[in-house]
Formats: structure tokens, sequence, C-alpha cells
């Protein structure tokens, strides 16, 4: 969505600024239309889409096409030695990739297979101006990478990356499959149901700690223009913690039927949730996981032995598969991406990035001024044209101005916003509270001159709005703010005040750990903002 304001000051009426803001706000919707053969459509014109939002045809205001054939072609065999003509390029906005890679242990093949691929994206995908960055929820330095766009930097980061799914088992979800089998080939029946929800608890807190920084990441997106594109890399992102192992182990006889949130979990409505923030913010998912089965996947016959050692597979295999499946599936779909799992469908999964990159086509919509905060449902069609397979976001959001705020406050924090305020931030002397939590004083200084005075009955006053968020080393991205702040000055004394700071002052409660803070702030006469951000060491 996009928001034009424009602000007038007319000094020729005794020094009154007079603001007047006009909003027009712009639903953008990228669209992917291929054949039936899976084959990019180009050559479409306006009038041949059909958008509803809420089942309402909404008239289209902006339409455009992005035809890259470069992209295509360098993932593709050539055919023949006839060279393509070079395709018109269209201007358009800075792109952003994230690669969010959870833990994995991979045969060497498959890594392969991953570090070439991921690369040929960088080379072809990635146009002057875009940027990627790559993102560890396991790791202690999550952000293993912030936004670049040196093609160098992020290949060497890719090479480190995925040299750490070297063939192990140490992984979180290789460890609790190797815990669950071995208490289950020690136990007797009357206790296998208590390991059985323990291992349902375990895997869903795992799930539930990567939801939680899978939004974050996403929410960090939000405040950033242009295509945003989120590659998910994991071996096991289960819908229904514990369900694999209910299915293949659940005794109906001695226990009755199995209970949801007790011996196993529904995350469906998280995951769903997740994904439809990521189609409202504009952020495509596409979802890879190339291994599912440990010892498939290693193909080393030590694992396979540690397994079999164990007594018993408590795992159902096909269970698993379709709890994944749910999860990656419901974040592709709904946000106009794809899922793509195993080996064998490594090349498939970047090669159809890059495809959806190289021809897709851009509608934008007037937005109604309604139902801010709220999500709303998008389709998009061809007319007339039904063996046309048609991929976009399902879900727009109004954003608020204070939505807004917090959205760029937490994407500063990976990608440094700008600071038309001039505002300046430093960190006061730290003390510790009764929680044991370290008390952050950010003390913030607005200069007066930034800011614009609308004149009241006792003069003068400007109001903005502060945002902060902070990401730490065992924490994910969290935001707050604080109330608006009037700044009252005198009519008489408005000019000679124009120099000096206002002072604004703020205390974070945080656990100890290093963290990295970003401040945000408003003029909401003006919808000027500010941005900044500080190392911290809380302790």
């Amino acid at each position: 969505m996009k928001t034009f304001v424009l602000l007038l000051a007319l000094a020729q009426q005794s020094n009154q600024p007079y603001v007047e803001t006009v909003e027009v706000r712009i639903n953008n919707v990228d669209v992917v239309v291929t054949d039936r053969a899976g084959k990019p459509v180009t050559g479409l014109r306006k009038e041949d889409f059909l958008v509803l939002e809420d089942g309402k045809p909404q008239p289209l205001t902006n339409f455009s096409e992005s035809v890259e054939s470069k992209g295509v072609a360098a993932l593709q065999k050539p055919t023949g030695n006839a060279t393509p003509p070079p395709a018109e390029q269209t201007q358009r906005a800075p792109r952003h990739f994230i690669f969010f890679a959870d833990e994995m242990s991979l045969h060497p093949t498959t890594r392969t297979k991953m570090l070439r691929d991921a690369k040929a994206l960088v080379a072809t995908a990635m146009q002057p101006g875009d940027e990627a960055m790559i993102y560890r929820p396991q790791a202690k330095e999550k952000i293993a990478l912030p936004f670049t766009s040196d093609h160098a930097a992020i290949d060497a980061a890719l090479t480190t990356l995925v040299h750490s799914f070297d063939t192990r088992v140490d992984t979180e979800q290789s460890l609790e499959s190797f815990r669950l089998a071995s208490e289950m080939s020690k136990s007797v029946a009357q206790e296998r149901k208590l390991i059985i929800r323990d291992y349902a608890h375990t895997v869903r807190n795992r799930v539930t700690r990567r939801l939680g920084q899978l939004r974050s990441v996403i929410g960090s997106m939000a405040g950033i223009s242009g295509r945003k594109i989120l590659v998910l890399m994991a071996s096991s992102f289960p819908s229904q913690p514990g369900k694999d192992v209910v299915d293949q182990m659940w005794n109906y006889q001695l226990w009755g039927p199995p209970q949801v949130g007790i011996d196993y979990y529904d995350l469906t409505p998280e995951i769903d949730e997740a994904a439809r923030i990521a189609s409202a913010n504009g952020v495509t998912i596409y979802g890879l996981q190339p291994t599912f089965n440990l010892s498939d996947a290693i193909g080393g016959p030590d694992i396979v032995s540690v397994r079999n050692n164990v007594g018993m597979q408590a795992v159902n295999f096909a269970s698993q598969l379709n709890q994944n499946e749910r999860s990656f599936s419901a974040l592709a779909d709904v946000t106009g991406g794809r899922f793509f799992r195993g080996d064998g469908n490594v090349t498939a999964a970047f090669h159809q990035v890059s495809n959806d990159l190289s021809a897709y086509y851009s509608l934008g919509y007037r937005a109604p001024e309604t139902d801010v905060g709220k999500v709303h449902r998008v389709e998009v069609k061809v007319k007339d044209r039904p063996e046309l397979q048609v991929r976009a976001r399902r879900d727009v959001m109004r954003k608020s101005p204070t939505q807004e705020l917090e959205d760029q406050t937490i994407a500063s924090l990976i990608r440094p916003g700008g600071n038309e305020l001039a505002i300046g931030v430093e960190v006061g002397e730290m003390t510790r509270d009764e929680d044991d939590l370290v008390l952050v004083p950010l003390i913030v200084h607005v200069p007066l001159k930034s800011l614009t005075f609308l004149r009241t009955e006792e003069g003068r006053r400007a109001t903005f709005r502060i945002q902060y968020a902070a990401s730490g080393e065992r924490s994910t991205f969290e935001s707050g703010f604080e109330r608006e702040q009037d700044v009252d000055v005198p009519e008489d004394e408005l000019e000679s005040t124009r120099d000096q700071y206002f002072t604004y002052d703020t205390n974070l409660r945080l656990k100890p750990g290093k963290y990295r803070v970003a401040i945000g702030m408003i003029d909401t006469a003006s919808r000027v903002t500010g941005f900044l951000t500080v190392e911290v060491d809380a302790k």
C-alpha cells in the first residue's frame, strides 16, 4: 500500500502553517499468471483482470507488466543456438529477499544443490538495487547477513549457511525423535502416554518459537516497500505437533481417544494467522522442505543403526509429511508463493522464485478508507480464461498511522530507516528492578525546528508519537509505543525556540543481554518521520 501526503506551508499568513493532508492509499497486488504447463503468460492487459476485495469488484488505477527474460533463461537449459532478444525492462521498486533457514541435517548432495541454486537465484533474479538478508532462527546471531545488495557478500554468507547444514544428529528435530524412540523402547504401555505427551509438548514449543520468529521477520518487512520474498527452508514445521506419534503409537483401548491440547497440539490457527499477516503485508513465502526422513536424507548407515538400536520407530512418517505439508502450503498458498518438498525439488524451488520474478503483473486499486486495521480478502481472476492459473496474495490491510510507524520502526532494526526529523538518542545509566530486569533509559532529542506547530488558543502546539522496537540475542523483534506527546510554545517565543531541542525520556525493561534498539517518531501533523538505532548491552 502506498500513501501520498501533501504538506503546504503558507508563510504569508502570519507564519501560521496550513497543513492539508491529502491521502491516496493504493493497494498493490503482484500477480503471476501461468498456463496449464506452468509457463508464464505475458501480454495481458489491464482490462483482462478482475480484482475482488471482500467479493466486490475494484476498479484498477495502476497496471504494469514486468518481463525480465534474463532471469528465466539463466536457470533453464538453452534450447538451440539462437539468442533470444533482450526483454524491455520496466522501472520498479527494489525487491527484498529473506532466506529464513532453520537448522537442518542434509546429505552432501543436497547441500551442493541448495548452494548452487541459491547462488543462481541471487545472480539471475536480483537486479541492481535489490537486497537480500539471511535469518537463522536457531543461531545466537540470528541475522547472519543484514540486507545488502553486495552479491559477493551474499554468496559468501550463503556458503557459510549451507555448510552449516552438515550431516549430523544433534539438530533439535533429530534429538526430539531419538529421545522419543529411546524412552519408548525402555517403557511399558502405561508409561508411554506420558512420553507421547512430553514429546508433543517439546515439539510444540519448538514450532511455536519458529512461528514467533517468522512473524517477527514478516513484521520487520511490513515497513519496506517493493516486492518482498521470503524463502522458508526447514526440515520440520508440523501443524499438529505430536500427531505423528499419536497416529503411530496411541493405545485407544487403554487411554481412550487422544485429546487435542494435551496429547498433541493443533497450531493450524496460528499458522493461518501468520500466513494472513504475511499476505496483508505483501510478503510472498516460498516453502522448501529439502528433507523429511532423517535416515533417508543423511544416507548414513550409522544413523539407521542408532534408530534401530533403540528398539522401535515411534513416528508415523506419513502423518509427519501431512503435518508439514499443511504448514508450508498454508504459508505459501495464501501469500502467492509455492511449496516444494524433497531433495529432487531443491532446484525447482529456486527456479520457481526466479521465474515468478521474471514475469508478473502489478495491479493497484484505490483502498476505501474503512475498516482500518482489518484484513480484507482479495481475489484476482483473468476474465474468460479459466484455463489460466493465477497466483497472488489473498489479503490486504489498511493500516493506521500508528500501525505504519510500528512497522517502519521494526523494519529499521534490520534495514536503516530515514531520519527526516533529525532526532537523536542516547542511552542513560542502567539499573536493575525487583524482577532482575534491566531498566534502560532512552533519551530522545527532538529538534523543535523539525516539528510542525499549529495555532491553539494558548499559542502553538506540535504533537508527535514515539515507537520503539528491540531485537536481542535470545529474543525476537519486540515493540511498544508511548502515548502522543504535545509540545506547547507561546506565540511570541516560537521563532526563538526554533534552534532548541525537546527531550523525551523513556525506559525499556529488558532481560540481560545485547540488543539492537530502534526508535521511531512521527510528527502527527505533517506525517514526517525519523528513525534511529542503537546497540545496547543490558547488564
